[in-house]
């Protein structure tokens, strides 16, 4: 999910000191030709319930009383050092279209939890030009927004899970650099299945058939032509370079679609060294009946079958050319139930 457009009649408040920004949430970093810039939005109230990061803020900007607070970046490391915060429980990794969304809404159910599901900050400083990612305080930068984004906002927040957008996973590396300790799940699917949805509505990833020094700058394929291969075969390279990047996390857990039930989520938890802390079987089952990515109680349809069904020779050509090979070697590591 693209991050919200800032508001243009949210307006731009000034703070005293940078003490007190504390409880404030960095929703927005610009990158400057000079500079990396920090746009805050105080969430203390509100906690992030909506199925994603950027709904939350974008829903708290059309308040005409909420302001929003810039500053360089280096305003991160001062606020973190005076913030309360909670520690990492786990990042959660996946290809899109595979479960995510509902793995977040369902750690969202449980007591404890800050779930933080796709924060655009963390992709937009990770996409800071590269002389700022040689500089460095990056690495800290880094761990400083997350600090900041794990605030407590409610009496028994105990950690903060964040659930990474599809294309953060081909950062695995440099982010296990910077967070060694951090538990990683990667979430797939079977590629027909994903190869079929993201077709039909691209993820991030498969927009960048139309970017291709992009392409190859973020998925290692070669700038030449890629416009002109047929959609099915980009969508095959990308996902096997995704699924291949995350095979190469050896400290990675992997989770397949399949799996991710309200009857295996205490054992999910486990895996990830999460305390499973007390959540009603009913509240558990109402977030596995819904829609995960729907603001409305919309009932949730399985769809796998349909998917199988849908894929056309192109697609099934794709997944046999570019994927097999990747997808068993993700088999190999599945979490067994």
């Amino acid at each position: 999910m693209p991050p919200p457009e800032q508001s243009s009649e949210a307006p731009r408040g000034k703070v005293a000191s940078l003490a007190d920004l504390v409880g404030w949430t960095p929703f927005q970093i610009v990158p400057k030709p000079d500079d990396i810039l920090v746009h805050w939005i105080d969430l203390h109230d509100s906690g992030f319930d909506e199925p994603f990061f950027a709904q939350t803020v974008e829903k708290r900007l059309t308040d005409p009383a909420r302001q929003v607070i810039t500053t360089p970046i280096t305003a991160l490391q001062e606020v973190a050092g005076l913030a309360e915060s909670r520690p990492p429980g786990a990042f959660v990794f996946h290809c899109a279209r595979a479960g995510s969304t509902l793995l977040a809404n369902a750690f969202r159910a449980l007591p404890g939890n800050i779930v933080l599901a796709e924060p655009p900050p963390f992709n937009q400083l990770m996409g800071a030009p590269h002389r700022y990612q040689a500089a460095g305080p990056w690495p800290g930068w880094l761990r400083d927004l997350l600090v900041c984004l794990s605030q407590p906002r409610r009496p028994g927040d105990r950690r903060s899970i964040v659930k990474f957008n599809s294309l953060t996973t081909l950062e695995g590396t440099r982010l296990a650099k910077v967070f060694p300790q951090v538990p990683c799940l990667f979430l797939y699917r079977h590629p027909l299945e994903v190869m079929v949805s993201a077709l039909k509505a691209p993820p991030i990833w498969l927009k960048l058939q139309q970017d291709p020094d992009g392409a190859a700058r973020r998925l290692a394929l070669p700038p030449k032509s890629l416009r002109d291969i047929p959609p099915e075969d980009f969508a095959g390279l990308a996902l096997k370079r995704i699924f291949e990047t995350a095979l190469d996390q050896t400290h990675w857990l992997f989770l397949n679609y399949e799996d991710l039930t309200a009857e295996n989520l205490p054992a999910i938890a486990a895996a990830l060294g999460l305390p499973l802390e007390a959540a009603s079987e009913a509240r558990l089952q109402a977030v596995f009946g819904r829609d995960a990515k729907s603001l409305d109680p919309a009932a949730f349809t399985a769809d796998a079958a349909q998917k199988r069904a849908a894929a056309g020779p192109a697609v099934q050509a794709a997944c046999a050319a570019h994927l097999a090979a990747s997808f068993q070697a993700l088999e190999a590591r599945r979490l067994r139930f």
